[in-house]
């Protein structure tokens, strides 16, 4: 009996271990981000048991043997090993860190590379599995971005704004790393949107079906934020040679030219991923510094598509303000066979300043499903890249996302939405994200008005004395389809009130169809007024302000202007505008600042001329056409910045016509411009950039009427400026210019151990000008006086004249300049050296040699 129920006993006791059930779950997660890491392994240490986790960082383990502890290994980060409790069920989390020596070189062995022949058949079937061949495709797209707060120093938590936020989070559940650092949300968004995409021509729309928008930020910096973070943005396709986000050119580690920037090494042929077997391949770049990728890649075995990667950059990639950058994608077969996005991680870990400042991370989620590849929709359908729908924020906050995401919120990712809303309503934190604005976007608001912009609040020059100026626009609160927008100014030398105002009313944002008028009283210079002024120019033009203007030809302008545009297709923008003015130059006791013109029909010969006029009254209409192929843009408020990304001109076409007799008008004119703007990527060899404009006036004009070209005297470069010619030096009636700049972005620096750590970035520049002026126009229209002893009558007085001297280029020589120099000097600074070429004769050293300075943040 006894030898029975030890029997019993044993079988029972066999049976629990036999066939006793375990179930482990849990989350893996970065320690630094909070993110989730998936395709790491977790399996019982010194077995082959375990699970992998899934995209979102989730594994589930079934089994009926465990041991004490279960550990979590992942390529790039250290192992992590947790106790396991003799239970039924338990839930096990890990959090990761990096380990930063493990991604060393691959070391390849003799004998061809056998990750090799997989690239190669990789690159031959590449036709039918890159997107870019569907004729069409569309498809639901949820995604998440969220902006955090992190690494948070002891420094910075001595910070009256930190110390308040975190207490206010205090008695939450914080979202911290192992290190118990806590990671602080303050932006969060959610969109829902249906994309559709042609190829023929290239065409995408994203119609934004549903939006939630949570965080510090006021409602037009998170409604802009929200377009940057939207489908367009998070679009990565690496059958491309080069990705280019975030302003730079990512080389793809199944580029073409493979071999030329990554080592392979073939690491697993058996893997399976979603009933897929493919060939697992590590990938590092084969120089540090370059804009390419540290990780893994998954490739189909059936058709040698891209099924799956896990990349990252590192710290030594020569990016401004970016630790890392990962970008974690599965990617799904389409009935038709390419192959599109069905899963994606992006994290941007931007780098901490300094101790007195904190990191900062971005991050995005994006899941897409309920794929279609149907007839392309007509080309009318894609005018609008983005459209939101107008109940999309309505949508948003009436628990649309509950039913509607294509994943459930973790338990984690409810609470990130709970501290957000308790940061926002910080009294503290709204006045720090306050004078952030002020400083990003150059105006104070309040309520529906906002003064600035700063830069232009007061200068002091030889002219106005000490000039104040305060300026003020309308915002979205004020009205959504009208700005109002004016300045008062007054310099207490001159003791004259300059002034402002306009309007503009948009009848449709979407077709950019709006029409505008403004009144302006100021003061410009010859070479400045109604040039071409390209964007980032901004502190130039301040500048100009500066020091000693009535050396540069300054005079006092009254303008009226009315003007309507509209885009009657995508990428065309025809505008017109009526414009009225009257210039009057300002003497300043300097006789050579005169506007003198002759005010006769017909040539007479000098001696017999009295109609000297010191002063323009001109009326004109002006038509532009607008070409910009492919451009997208993005809307702040009142404004809409391009953000094109493809690579075609802008192209601008403009005619001038002048009304004499309308309004007093003295002269009967055309005008005819063109200009080109391109951004071309040359690979490796970084980007290039070029700007050429040409004009053609064929009457004969005073010379503020004519194409006084744009020197720079100033120490602030220019980029459609000239770096070694004066304000006022060349005058043509017909000219071609050209402004050339070429990045390497570290090409060769990034070669020389010294100075890769510096991350420092060479640039070259070229600019030119082929033009000249009709003999006419200096014998028809312009007194040549030498000395200001010769007396004529000037507006029917008798007064003293001494002609402005300037420059006409001899149109069988150019204009020419060459730069050379460094940018990223500190991460925002731009060192170039210029030197001319030509027109030099009797020049010194330092008139033929310059040394300009920019800022830029780029990175």
């Amino acid at each position: 009996m006894i030898s029975h129920k030890k029997t019993l006993l044993l079988v029972l006791f066999i049976s629990h271990f036999c066939f006793s059930q375990y179930t482990i779950k849990g989350r893996v997660t970065d320690a630094n981000t909070n993110e989730a890491l998936p395709f790491v392994i977790v399996q019982f240490k010194g077995t082959n048991i375990g699970a992998q986790t899934d995209f979102d960082g989730y594994y589930s383990l079934k089994t009926t043997f465990i041991k004490d502890s279960l550990r979590a290994t992942y390529v790039g980060y250290k192992n992590k090993s947790r106790k396991v409790l003799d239970q039924p069920t338990q839930t096990i989390n890990f959090q990761m860190s990096e380990n930063a020596t493990e991604l060393n070189e691959v070391v390849i062995t003799p004998g061809e590379n056998p990750a090799w022949e997989i690239l190669r058949r990789v690159q031959a079937n590449k036709p039918k599995n890159d997107k870019r061949n569907l004729a069409s495709y569309e498809y639901e797209s949820y995604i998440k971005s969220q902006i955090d707060i992190d690494n948070i120093t002891q420094k910075m938590r001595k910070n009256v704004v930190m110390r308040k936020v975190l207490a206010a989070i205090d008695s939450m559940k914080k979202v911290t790393n192992d290190e118990g650092k806590p990671i602080i949300p303050i932006y969060i968004n959610e969109t829902m949107s249906n994309v559709y995409v042609r190829n023929e021509p290239v065409r995408r729309k994203e119609k934004v079906i549903a939006n939630k928008i949570t965080g510090v930020l006021d409602e037009s910096n998170s409604q802009f934020i929200s377009q940057i973070t939207g489908s367009t943005f998070t679009e990565f396709n690496f059958y491309e040679n080069w990705m280019r986000f975030m302003g730079k050119d990512f080389v793809s580690p199944i580029a073409e030219s493979w071999k030329g920037y990554y080592d392979y090494y073939l690491e697993d042929t058996s893997k399976v991923i979603a009933d897929e077997p493919c060939y697992q391949l590590v990938v590092t770049p084969k120089r540090a510094a370059d804009l390419a990728f540290h990780g893994k890649i998954w490739i189909s075995k059936k058709d040698y598509a891209l099924k799956r990667c896990d990349l990252q950059t590192k710290k030594a990639t020569n990016i401004n303000f970016v630790d890392k950058i990962k970008i974690q994608q599965d990617m799904m077969r389409t009935s038709a066979g390419p192959w599109l996005t069905e899963k994606l991680r992006f994290l941007v870990d931007m780098a901490d300043i300094g101790d007195s400042t904190a990191g900062m991370l971005v991050k995005f989620y994006v899941s897409n499903k309920d794929v279609k590849t149907e007839e392309p929709k007509p080309i009318t359908f894609f005018d609008l890249a983005v459209e939101v729908n107008e109940n999309a924020a309505d949508l948003g906050n009436q628990n649309y996302f509950e039913t509607k995401r294509h994943d459930s919120l973790s338990v984690a990712d409810k609470q990130v939405f709970k501290m957000v809303d308790t940061i926002k309503n910080l009294p503290i934190v709204r006045t720090y994200i306050e004078i952030v604005d002020i400083v990003v976007n150059g105006h104070k608001k309040v309520g529906p008005i906002e003064f600035g912009p700063y830069l232009d609040l007061f200068n002091v020059n030889n002219v106005e004395g000490f000039r104040l100026r305060l300026g003020f626009r309308t915002n979205m609160k004020f009205n959504k389809r009208l700005q109002l927008k004016g300045f008062l100014a007054f310099g207490t030398k001159d003791l004259k009130l300059k002034y402002g105002l306009g309007a503009e009313y948009w009848f449709s944002k979407k077709k950019w169809a709006l029409v505008g008028a403004s009144h302006t009283f100021d003061i410009d210079q010859v070479a400045l007024h109604n040039n071409f002024r390209a964007p980032g120019t901004a502190l130039f033009y301040t500048l100009t302000k500066w020091g000693p203007v009535a050396e540069r030809s300054p005079f006092y302008y009254s303008t009226s202007q009315v003007y309507a545009q509209m885009d009657i297709v995508k990428g065309i923008t025809p505008k017109i505008q009526f414009m009225y003015e009257v210039l009057n130059p300002i003497n300043n006791g300097n006789p050579q600042t005169n506007f003198g013109y002759f005010d006769q029909p017909i040539p007479i010969p000098e001696q017999d001329r009295n109609d000297i006029r010191n002063y323009l009254t001109n009326s004109e209409i002006m038509f532009e056409l607008r070409l910009a192929k492919r451009e997208t843009f993005l809307f702040l408020d009142h404004r809409r910045i391009s953000s094109r990304v493809e690579k075609f001109p802008i192209i601008t076409l403009r005619y001038h016509l002048g009304l004499k007799g309308v309004f007093g008008s003295n002269f009967r004119y055309d005008k005819f411009s063109i200009n080109l703007y391109q951004k071309v990527t040359v690979g490796k060899f970084g980007q290039s950039i070029y700007n050429i404009t040409g004009m053609y006036i064929p009457q004969d004009l005073p010379f503020p009427l004519l194409n006084v070209h744009l020197g720079n005297q100033s120490p602030i470069y220019n980029p459609v400026g000239f770096s070694t010619m004066k304000f006022f030096e060349f005058v043509s009636d017909k000219s071609v210019s050209l402004n050339y700049q070429h990045h390497f972005n570290g090409f060769f620096f990034n070669r020389i151990p010294l100075l890769r750590k510096l991350k420092w970035r060479e640039v070259v520049s070229f600019n030119a000008i082929w033009g000249t002026a009709r003999q006419s126009q200096l014998d028809n229209m312009l007194p040549h006086f030498k000395n200001a002893d010769s007396t004529k009558t000037v507006d029917g007085k008798a007064n003293s004249f001494e002609y402005k001297q300037f420059s006409i280029l001899d149109s069988s020589k150019p204009y020419m300049e060459v730069g050379y120099g460094i940018e990223n000097i500190f991460k925002i600074v731009r060192v170039e050296a210029y030197h001319r070429l030509t027109y030099a004769q009797g020049l010194n050293f330092w008139e033929r040699f310059t040394i300009k300075i920019g800022f830029q943040l780029t990175l």
